[in-house]
Protein backbone atom coordinates (compact mmCIF):
# COMPACT_ATOMS: atom_id res chain seq x y z
CA UNK A 1 0.00 0.00 0.00
CA UNK A 2 2.96 2.12 0.83
CA UNK A 3 4.40 1.99 -2.57
CA UNK A 4 0.83 3.34 -3.61
CA UNK A 5 0.11 5.88 -1.79
CA UNK A 6 3.49 7.26 -0.19
CA UNK A 7 6.56 6.17 -1.61
CA UNK A 8 6.36 5.09 -5.72
CA UNK A 9 8.53 8.32 -6.94
CA UNK A 10 11.19 6.73 -4.77
CA UNK A 11 11.32 3.60 -5.38
CA UNK A 12 13.52 1.58 -8.45
CA UNK A 13 12.91 -1.78 -9.61
CA UNK A 14 16.39 -4.09 -9.32
CA UNK A 15 17.03 -7.77 -10.34
CA UNK A 16 19.14 -10.21 -8.63
CA UNK A 17 20.66 -10.93 -12.24
CA UNK A 18 22.94 -13.13 -12.38
CA UNK A 19 21.39 -15.10 -9.65
CA UNK A 20 18.18 -15.14 -10.63
CA UNK A 21 16.85 -15.05 -14.69
CA UNK A 22 15.60 -11.31 -14.96
CA UNK A 23 12.99 -12.57 -17.38
CA UNK A 24 11.13 -14.51 -13.96
CA UNK A 25 12.24 -11.99 -11.58
CA UNK A 26 10.59 -8.85 -14.17
CA UNK A 27 7.57 -11.06 -14.39
CA UNK A 28 7.33 -11.64 -10.36
CA UNK A 29 7.76 -8.07 -9.88
CA UNK A 30 5.06 -7.18 -12.31
CA UNK A 31 2.49 -9.14 -10.55
CA UNK A 32 2.62 -7.21 -7.28
CA UNK A 33 -0.21 -4.82 -6.55
CA UNK A 34 1.07 -1.71 -8.04
CA UNK A 35 -1.23 1.25 -9.49
CA UNK A 36 -0.14 1.35 -13.15
CA UNK A 37 1.29 4.72 -12.81
CA UNK A 38 3.46 3.76 -9.71
CA UNK A 39 4.76 0.50 -11.51
CA UNK A 40 5.64 2.84 -14.25
CA UNK A 41 7.44 5.00 -12.18
CA UNK A 42 8.85 2.16 -10.56
CA UNK A 43 10.29 0.17 -13.54
CA UNK A 44 11.56 3.33 -15.87
CA UNK A 45 10.58 6.97 -14.46
CA UNK A 46 11.87 7.29 -11.45
CA UNK A 47 15.51 5.86 -12.93
CA UNK A 48 15.17 7.97 -15.89
CA UNK A 49 14.73 11.42 -13.30
CA UNK A 50 17.70 10.37 -11.03
CA UNK A 51 19.79 9.79 -14.02
CA UNK A 52 19.02 13.05 -15.71
CA UNK A 53 20.12 15.11 -12.44
CA UNK A 54 22.87 13.15 -12.07
CA UNK A 55 23.88 14.45 -15.71
CA UNK A 56 23.15 18.19 -14.62
CA UNK A 57 25.05 17.67 -11.88
CA UNK A 58 27.92 16.64 -13.51
CA UNK A 59 28.25 19.30 -16.27
CA UNK A 60 27.28 22.16 -13.40
CA UNK A 61 30.14 21.05 -11.63
CA UNK A 62 32.22 21.23 -14.46
CA UNK A 63 32.65 17.05 -15.24
CA UNK A 64 31.79 15.18 -18.79
CA UNK A 65 28.29 15.01 -19.34
CA UNK A 66 27.57 11.06 -19.55
CA UNK A 67 26.10 9.39 -22.81
CA UNK A 68 22.81 9.50 -21.08
CA UNK A 69 22.50 12.97 -21.09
Amino acid sequence: DAANTMIGHKMFYASAYPFAPIGESLRRFRELPFEPQVMEKVLYKNADGLMRRVAQARVKAGLRAPLYA
